[in-house]
């Protein structure tokens, strides 16, 4: 677990959400469908290691793109797109 605050954990991980949304593929999927919204982040396991998915949906909450981002290292290491 980290010893940081969890303010600052917030504020690093709104800093990557803003890169997540840079993204080739986020971008483009906002162009298609500019109504998508950030959805509540998501801590999961990839690879082993604790990780956050930034995601952007519709109103239901259905992700159309999501970003899989490693705690440790703060590398995006998996974008997913709809469509």
């Amino acid at each position: 677990r980290s010893s940081a605050s969890p303010g600052i954990s917030r504020s690093v991980f709104s800093s990557v959400a803003g890169v997540v949304l840079s993204l080739p593929a986020v971008r483009e999927a906002r162009r298609r469908t500019p109504s998508l919204r950030t959805l509540p982040d998501r801590e999961v396991e990839h690879d082993g290691r604790r990780a956050t998915v930034v995601a952007l949906g519709d109103a239901s909450g259905t992700p159309s793109v999501s970003a899989v981002v490693h705690h440790d290292s703060l590398r995006i290491v998996r974008v997913d797109a709809d469509g």
